[in-house]
């Protein structure tokens, strides 16, 4: 499953009640705000499952990642082991 960052780019979205309702644990909110998502599509197909693109509201931008480096909580560097596409 491939790895995304969704990146909030104005106000609230109201992402922190649609992303883990719509996706569980396969979601987790970083402390910013933002969110890292592990979904079986393209960054399009996320987008549109969001209501990015539909929904003049929520803004944000969705980049999927495949690899990763830097200084996080631990349960950051879990989600993203448990979770992740890093190969």
């Amino acid at each position: 499953m491939a790895t995304f960052i969704v990146i909030q780019t104005v106000g609230d979205s109201g992402f922190d009640e649609s992303v883990p309702k719509r996706f569980g644990e396969r979601a987790f909110r970083l402390p910013n705000g933002d969110w890292l998502v592990a979904f079986p599509g393209t960054s399009e197909q996320l987008a549109n499952e969001l209501g990015i693109v539909q929904d003049e509201t929520n803004n944000a931008v969705v980049l999927r990642f495949t690899a990763y480096w830097g200084r996080a909580t631990p349960d950051t560097w879990a989600w993203m082991r448990e979770n992740g596409d890093f190969g």
